[in-house]
């Protein structure tokens, strides 16, 4: 990840493999505190949030 984050989880039949790969694609956007200052911005990242799970799944 950009953010230099170790991610330690349970190797396959687990879902860590899935959740590293949302957490990337969520790394990409370069999300920051000031992402979340206004409510049309939260909506905006549950949006994108719901995306990349539907993306992931």
């Amino acid at each position: 990840l950009e953010s230099n984050l170790t991610v330690y989880g349970v190797p396959p039949p687990a879902s860590s493999a899935i959740t590293l790969l949302i957490l990337k694609v969520m790394d990409g956007y370069g999300l920051t505190p000031q992402s979340f200052d206004t409510v049309e911005k939260q909506v905006q990242f549950y949006h994108i949030l719901n995306e990349v799970f539907k993306f992931a799944y």
